[in-house]
């Protein structure tokens, strides 16, 4: 047996969670090479079928920031109360937004596109979760980038706040796949979850203190709480660029309950996929 295989017996995992626990953490070890591998297949068919792949992941989210920008600056909008230069508050927060929102999708179609590979080489899922996990940290690399260089530009670059904005960052795609995860096998089954997925995203964005500070003590500012993109984006962007964490307990406490969303979503996916994918 090969180091990143697996083997799927008839009887249901679910019904000894303590073995299906330590199934998945021996997936994660053994799936490291081919997660790996995974990641580099699908990096190396986007620049093969375009030459300007990293160009087109910044297209979208830069031309929104920058509309944005232009509506401030004409006085059409308002940016609300924040405490920095606004084309830092939007350059962060829609580029931090755009890595939830590939955290939460790209899960989403990895099943399916992965069939094969999960019927006829027995590979371990958690090769797929690695190799999602690289991408999804692929593209943020590049977006790190520019917002480095947006800090600097705005006057807004603390080198140690900073640092820890680079060392936490991987919270973030941890919470997106988070549920994605959980919803993959869903979407597997039905190919309208993930359709309604990126609806609910689209408008939330707006609903989300991402081009725009959200009043305090209004329905709005309450129900961020129970948004995690919200807590997350609004303690990295604050961090990045003052050094400072305006919401430490809710960030612990959003970072804990999403990692136990992560858990249960990785559970229902070792569980579910190997079978699905024979089925589908």
């Amino acid at each position: 047996m090969g180091p990143s295989e697996a083997i799927y017996s008839a009887e249901s995992q679910a019904r000894s969670p303590g073995r299906t626990l330590a199934a998945m953490l021996g997936g994660l070890r053994s799936g490291r090479y081919m997660g790996y591998r995974l990641f580099l297949r699908d990096i190396r068919g986007d620049y093969a079928r375009s030459r300007f792949a990293v160009i087109w992941d910044f297209a979208e989210p830069l031309v929104i920031a920058l509309v944005f920008v232009s509506l401030y600056q004409s006085g059409v909008i308002s940016s609300g109360d924040i405490d920095i230069p606004y084309p830092a508050f939007v350059a962060f927060g829609v580029l931090l937004w755009q890595t939830f929102v590939d955290a939460i999708t790209l899960p989403l179609e990895v099943p399916r596109a992965s069939r094969n590979l999960i019927t006829q080489l027995k590979i371990a899922p958690e090769s797929l979760l690695i190799a999602v996990f690289l991408r999804v940290g692929f593209s943020a690399l590049f977006r790190i980038a520019v917002l480095l260089l947006v800090a600097l530009w705005t006057n807004t670059f603390h080198p140690l706040g900073f640092a820890a904005f680079v060392a936490l960052f991987p919270a973030l795609i941890v919470c997106g796949m988070a549920i994605g995860v959980l919803l993959a096998p869903f979407n597997t089954l039905y190919a309208d979850v993930g359709r309604v997925v990126r609806i609910v995203l689209r408008p939330l964005m707006f609903a989300t203190p991402v081009l725009w500070a959200i009043p305090r003590f209004n329905f709005f500012s309450y129900a961020l709480v129970l948004n995690p993109a919200a807590t997350l984006i609004t303690n990295l962007r604050a961090l990045a660029t003052q050094a400072v964490l305006p919401e430490p307990l809710l960030l612990v406490v959003t970072s804990g309950v999403m990692g136990v969303v992560f858990v249960l979503g990785w559970f229902v996916f070792h569980v579910s996929i190997p079978i699905l994918a024979e089925r589908v």
